[in-house]
């Protein structure tokens, strides 16, 4: 689950500018397309959220669009000011959804603190990888 969910992540973040020589993205278009993508891969129902936390779908895509935005604002004086696509967009990518993904942990409300008791929730690291 952990590969497949890096993998998926990885393909998704160089999918949406990939091109034959690498591109460059302005800084607020890709963090306009980070607050839409991140949220939607981390919240999937088959993701480490949604199957491990007694979260909706609706609960989930809240919480990560806050949380990224929250890491994207953190971490955009570290930004460049256009990303070389697809090289620098999937490094700063990572970086942010790490970030989002502790974010999103800590966001989580009181009632969907406890995680489902199944062992791919029980690995803390289990959505960073």
């Amino acid at each position: 689950m952990k590969f497949f969910t890096l993998l998926s992540f990885t393909l998704l973040l160089t999918s949406c500018t990939k091109t034959e020589a690498p591109v460059d993205v302005p800084k607020e278009r890709w963090m306009d397309q980070m607050v839409t993508v991140l949220p939607t891969i981390l919240c999937r129902s088959e993701g480490f959220f949604r199957s491990c936390y007694p979260l909706s779908e609706e609960q989930c895509l809240d919480i990560g669009v806050r949380s990224t935005k929250a890491c994207l604002l953190k971490l955009e004086s570290q930004f460049p000011t256009a990303f070389q696509q697809p090289n620098e967009g999937e490094k700063w990518g990572k970086m942010v959804g790490s970030c989002t993904g502790e974010t999103m942990e800590a966001a989580l409300p009181a009632e969907s603190k406890k995680k489902l008791d199944k062992k791919e929730c029980l690995d803390p690291a289990a959505w960073k990888e």
